[in-house]
């Protein structure tokens, strides 16, 4: 089995998830994600060949799309 771990900035897709869902995190809630963040990526270097790791930062759709083609 595989799995795929988008990772992209936490602070810039925390405030479109506020901003989709118009809901303002607490710091607790914040804090709680932060973490899990944190944990699936500690997972992937744990499980490497397992977890397969896109970071989304700066590509396009396309780039992430093809990255996606090359591990199915």
């Amino acid at each position: 089995d595989l799995t795929i771990l988008f990772v992209d900035d936490f602070d810039l897709c925390l405030r479109r998830v506020e901003q989709r869902d118009d809901k303002k995190y607490t710091k607790e809630e914040r804090e709680f994600l932060k973490k899990a963040f944190e944990g699936f990526k500690e997972i992937s270097k744990i499980y490497p060949s397992r977890v397969e790791v896109i970071n989304k930062k700066d590509k396009s759709d396309n780039e992430v799309l093809d990255e996606i083609r090359e591990l199915i």
